[in-house]
């Protein structure tokens, strides 16, 4: 695959591909039913992870600097994705751009709320979609109704974009 943008190395390729391979092995046939944007918004999320070799343990909730960075100019020049439109993207078109919006959704779903309602609210749409795609296809409308219908998308997509304004590079996840 080799590298990719400024950053990226070997370890992190490996890490993002073992996260595909993983996910063969948690949803079975599954894996193909799940939409391109969860499966490497994943992956991602995975090749972000840090080794720290004093405690001998990964550490998850690495902001990806490449990512975030195309993230923030994108949102800053108000040229960001409508999520609609990411959910029924095919792999075909898949493109880096598409790679950074798909690691930002699931990041914020994942770390970017305090609130305990809004966490378990997000964990629920992770689990809806991955647990449907082990079933039967997830298509573009269900990953809105998984959201709550296109006004609640709606309105995550504008915290979303309010959180990679306000998110720094250095931030961890507690």
């Amino acid at each position: 695959h080799g590298r990719f943008g400024k950053t990226g190395t070997t370890r992190l390729v490996l890490a993002h591909e073992g996260t595909h391979q993983f996910q063969h092995l948690v949803l079975a046939d599954g894996f193909m039913n799940c939409p391109v944007w969860l499966i490497e918004g994943l992956a991602v999320l995975f090749e972000s992870a840090d080794y720290n070799p004093k405690l001998k343990k990964v550490e998850l909730g690495t902001i990806p600097r490449d990512r975030m960075e195309i993230m923030k100019k994108l949102v800053e020049q108000g040229k960001t994705f409508k999520l609609e439109a990411l959910f029924s993207t095919p792999q075909s078109n898949f493109s880096g751009t598409h790679y950074a919006h798909a690691w930002s959704v699931l990041y914020m779903l994942i770390y970017g709320t305090k609130n305990k309602a809004s966490r378990a609210r997000n964990g629920k749409i992770l689990s809806d979609l991955f647990t449907m795609g082990r079933k039967r296809r997830v298509r573009p409308r269900d990953a809105v109704t998984a959201f709550g219908g296109k006004a609640k998308l709606e309105a995550f997509e504008e915290e979303w974009k309010d959180w990679i304004k306000k998110t720094d590079y250095d931030f961890r996840p507690k």
